[in-house]
C-alpha cells in the first residue's frame, strides 16, 4: 500500500501503473475490538503469510507489572495504550503511545508498567535489521520527519517541497525502519513507519511489488483490497499481497496506521525499492473522479 525501502517521497506517482494481477479473493482481515479478536485475526493472517519472516501481535500488560523480555527474534515495538519505564540495555526511558521501541534478538528488555496499563504492537522479524552506531534505541514519531510524496497531486500532497508535508497536506507519512532513513533503523527487508489522514481524504487505488500489512491505530476508514471494500477501524489488520489493488477514504476526524513493507531473507528485497503506483493515473489527478479501488473493479480469476 503506501512505502517502500526508499523514502516514501519516491514511491507513488507518475503516469505509470503496475499490471493488475488479481489471482483470486484476498479477504481483508476483520476489526480487533479486543485482544482474544486480535489473536484470531492474527491467526488468519500467519496463515495467509505461510512461512514469512515476518509476524505481528498484540502485548498487553495489567496495570503495575514487571516483565522480563527475551527474545530470539528481533522485535520492533510501536506503543498503543498506557505509559511504563523499559529498559533496553543500559538506556531506561519512560515510554507513551506513539514511540517505537527496538528490541535486537539475544538482548533482555525491563518493563514496568505504569498505573493503566500498557498495550504495544509488536512486529517480530528474522530479518536484518541494524541501529546505527550511537543511534537510538527508543524512537518517538513525533521526532521523525513527516512526508508527502512529491509525486502525488496537489490535492492530496499539498505543496510542501521536495517530498515534505507542508501546513496544507492532507496527509502525512513517517518512516523509521527502512534502507534509507534519516532518524531510525536500516534495513533493506524491512520498511515501517506511520500514516495519517486528514477527515474524508481519499487515498486512490493503487499498487506495488511489496507485500505489506497494515495495523488501524485510530480512526474508520471504506478501506478496498482488489474486489472487497469493508469498514475498518482501530485494532484491523489488513494484509496486502505483493501487486493487490488497494485504496481507502478516512470517515473520520482522524486515521492513523502502522505500515509494513517486507521482503523475506530467501529474496532479493528488491521489491521494496519499487515505487507503489496509482492504478488509474488519470482518474487519481482529480479528487472528484478518483476511487478507492480499481476501474473497472478487477473480477477474481
Amino acid at each position: 500500500m503506501v512505502f517502500a525501502a526508499l523514502l516514501f517521497s519516491a514511491c507513488h506517482g507518475g503516469g505509470k501503473a503496475w499490471p493488475n494481477q488479481l489471482e483470486g479473493s484476498y479477504p481483508i482481515l476483520g476489526r480487533a475490538v479486543d485482544t482474544s479478536a486480535f489473536f484470531a485475526n492474527a491467526e488468519a493472517l500467519r496463515a495467509a503469510l505461510g512461512s514469512s519472516d515476518i509476524s505481528i501481535d498484540v502485548l498487553e500488560w495489567s496495570p503495575g507489572a514487571s516483565q522480563r523480555i527475551d527474545a530470539e527474534k528481533l522485535q520492533l515495538f510501536y506503543l498503543l495504550q498506557g505509559e511504563a519505564r523499559w529498559q533496553a540495555g543500559r538506556d531506561t526511558q519512560s515510554v507513551k503511545p506513539g514511540m517505537f521501541i527496538l528490541q535486537e534478538a539475544g538482548k533482555p528488555h525491563q518493563v514496568d508498567v505504569g498505573s493503566n496499563g500498557l498495550r504495544v504492537l509488536c512486529v517480530s522479524t528474522t530479518v536484518d535489521v541494524q541501529v546505527p552506531a550511537g543511534g537510538p534505541v527508543f524512537l518517538d514519531e513525533d521526532t521523525a520527519t513527516r512526508r508527502a510524496t512529491a509525486t502525488h497531486p496537489p490535492w492530496l500532497r499539498g505543496t510542501g517541497p521536495n517530498g515534505l508535508a507542508a501546513d496544507d497536506a492532507h496527509y502525512y507519512y513517517t518512516q523509521v525502519v527502512g534502507a534509507k532513513v534519516e532518524t531510525g533503523w536500516l534495513s533493506s527487508h524491512l520498511s515501517v513507519g506511520t500514516l495519517s489522514f486528514e477527515p474524508g481524504v481519499m487515498y486512490p487505488a493503487h499498487n506495488h511489488p511489496a507485500a505489506e500489512m497494515y495495523y488501524v491505530v485510530e480512526g474508520e476508514a471504506d478501506w478496498a483490497v482488489d474486489d472487497q471494500v469493508q469498514k475498518v477501524g482501530p485494532g484491523s489488520i489488513l494484509y496486502d499481497r505483493p501487486y493487490a489493488v488497494h485504496g481507502w477514504k478516512n470517515r473520520s476526524p482522524l486515521l492513523k496506521t502502522v505500515w509494513i513493507w517486507w521482503a523475506n531473507r530467501s529474496e532479493s528485497g528488491e521489491a521494496l525499492t519499487k515505487p507503489a503506483l496509482f492504478t488509474n493515473p488519470e482518474l487519481a489527478k482529480d479528487p472528484a473522479t478518483a476511487r478507492i479501488h480499481a476501474v473497472p473493479i478487477p473480477k477474481p480469476h
